[in-house]
C-alpha cells in the first residue's frame, strides 16, 4: 500500500508469491503520489518519471492524444507482437 500524509490509501498493490515485484515501478508510484500530492491538478501517467511532463486532469481528449504522441509516440493499436 501506498498512503499519503493525510492517511488515504492512494496505491494498492497484490501480487500471488510466484509473481515477481518490480522494485522500481514501486518508487515510482511512490514519487507520482508525492507529486501528484503537491500539483493536484496534474496526473502522472504510466511510465512517468520525475522531471518528465505529467497530464492536466481535465481529461480532454486532444490533450491526451497530444501528450501521448508526444512524450511516447504513436500508440500501438494492437496489443499482439
Amino acid at each position: 500500500f501506498v498512503i499519503d500524509v493525510k492517511g488515504v490509501v492512494r496505491h494498492a498493490s497484490v501480487n500471488n508469491m510466484d509473481i515477481e515485484r518490480n522494485s522500481e515501478e514501486a518508487l515510482r508510484v511512490v514519487q507520482a503520489v508525492v507529486h501528484t500530492s503537491k500539483n493536484p491538478e496534474k496526473v502522472c501517467p504510466a511510465k512517468w518519471r520525475p522531471g518528465r511532463e505529467t497530464m492536466k486532469t481535465d481529461l480532454d481528449p486532444e490533450g491526451c492524444k497530444e501528450y501521448s504522441l508526444n512524450d511516447y509516440g504513436p500508440r500501438r493499436t494492437s496489443t499482439r507482437d
